[in-house]
């Protein structure tokens, strides 16, 4: 019993000898941490890898994708002999999902005497065997044809069923989804910005390979809880990118990044906790930076003060964690801001109004404050999980913890954990009674 109350003791002192600045992010030494966050960052870690080796694209899903990118080559050059179609996004970086789409962009397509390339274009895709469904945005300032391929229709589709040995090995993939999404940009607000951002993406990919395992937990915890198509206020892949770009460039991070490759450093990461620990110090940064107040440029790395309480933190260097996040009412609580705020400097495009200034690639994401509470109510999962340690299990008839992977996967316990948080936070603002 005694053993116990040291260690628990042991425990919340190191838990508290390092106050958590999001606009400074630094973190305690693996080795020294609690006994229960290196055994969680480890499970992570093992689940993590798992996680990868399920969603990794195979021969099948490449297959289908490289097909559908050259049927839309060929239907741009039947209509638009001048144009050019270059592939960019998630496809392109190699951090795409079972459910992700495939973004095209369409350059230097000229109009027809009555039509727009986007109507032309549009028109060849519709005669195509495979498009299922197809719809057309010219209201937006970046048009787009959407596409939904039908996989079944595809030529390499019926060369997989008649290859026996490649159907088997890729049972798991043909097709996990039956149809692709696929987005036909235009160039003609944004120019070469998208793929300028693509090459600019792989390079910080080559720099920290961490950043794709993390982008894939997140872009799938984003789909479970349909937070994910930009169209339709979600964080689009593009931002979540991004955001992991920028918070490794941040000096203290980027620093840590290096120590915890370092074995002779103190502030080494065990290779069997890497992905895990890493997973959870972003899953912190995500749930306490102030975004209402504060904006992200990614490239040269700085923040962007949005109000007068933001542009304190940052003359302060530090965040008011008392501060609450802006919620839904319109007006931020007083503070002068829109209820969903989300500020991601594109380091390659121009905003359409002021072209002095860098556009907000997140404008578009009116369910952030939805997001936002996903991302805390997944970090309160993950900083609460006790996971025994493995002598407890195999000697002291502890039973295993549930996964917490599976947890913030869980769009039920994600949703549980969030009115969870909520409370508490509704509980810590109220104010005791007279005399009390």
């Amino acid at each position: 019993m005694a053993s116990n109350n040291k260690t628990s003791a042991r425990d919340e002192t190191a838990s508290k000898r390092l106050r958590y600045n999001p606009l400074r992010p630094q973190h305690a030494p693996l080795a020294q941490a609690t006994d229960t966050r290196r055994a969680t960052a480890r499970r992570l870690h093992v689940e993590m890898l798992e996680f990868l080796r399920e969603v990794e694209p195979t021969q099948c899903s490449r297959r289908h994708r490289d097909e559908i990118v050259e049927q839309v080559k060929a239907a741009v050059a039947a209509s638009c002999p001048d144009a050019s179609v270059e592939v960019y996004g998630s496809y392109a970086t190699d951090l795409f999902l079972a459910h992700s789409d495939v973004d095209l962009l369409v350059m230097h397509a000229q109009p027809s005497k009555s039509k727009s390339p986007l109507q032309v274009v549009s028109e060849h895709l519709r005669g195509m065997t495979w498009c299922r469904y197809i719809k057309t945005i010219e209201t937006i300032l970046v048009p787009v044809v959407k596409v939904t391929a039908d996989v079944s229709l595809l030529d390499s589709a019926r060369s997989v069923a008649e290859d026996k040995q490649i159907q088997h090995a890729d049972a798991k993939d043909e097709e996990q989804r039956a149809c692709i999404a696929v987005d036909v940009t235009f160039d003609c607000n944004i120019g070469d910005a998208p793929l300028r951002l693509r090459d600019f993406v792989c390079e910080q990919l080559k720099r920290f390979p961490i950043i794709r395992p993390l982008v894939l937990v997140l872009k799938h915890l984003l789909f479970k809880q349909g937070l994910n198509d930009y169209y339709k206020g979600g964080l689009s892949s593009h931002s979540v990118v991004l955001l992991l770009i920028f918070y490794f460039s941040i000096p203290e991070v980027a620093a840590a990044h290096e120590a915890g490759l370092d074995k002779e450093s103190d502030g080494y990461i065990d290779e069997g906790c890497w992905y895990g620990e890493w997973l959870m110090r972003l899953m912190q940064w995500l749930s306490e930076f102030p975004f209402s107040d504060v904006g992200i440029a990614v490239e040269p790395m700085s923040y962007v003060p949005l109000t007068d309480y933001g542009y304190g933190m940052l003359i302060k260097g530090e965040c008011d964690p008392d501060l609450p996040d802006v919620d839904t009412s319109g007006k931020g609580g007083g503070r002068g801001v829109e209820g969903n705020v989300l500020h991601i400097e594109d380091p390659f495009n121009k905003d359409p109004v002021d072209p002095t200034k860098p556009s907000n690639i997140a404008q578009g994401c009116f369910e952030w404050y939805l997001v936002r509470r996903c991302l805390q109510g997944s970090f309160r999962i993950l900083s609460n999980h006790k996971e025994p340690a493995p002598h407890m299990r195999i000697f002291g008839g502890v039973a295993e913890s549930p996964s917490p992977l599976a947890s913030i996967l869980d769009r039920t316990q994600v949703t549980s954990s969030v009115a969870a948080l909520l409370k508490e936070q509704a509980d810590k603002r109220v104010l005791p009674r007279a005399g009390m």
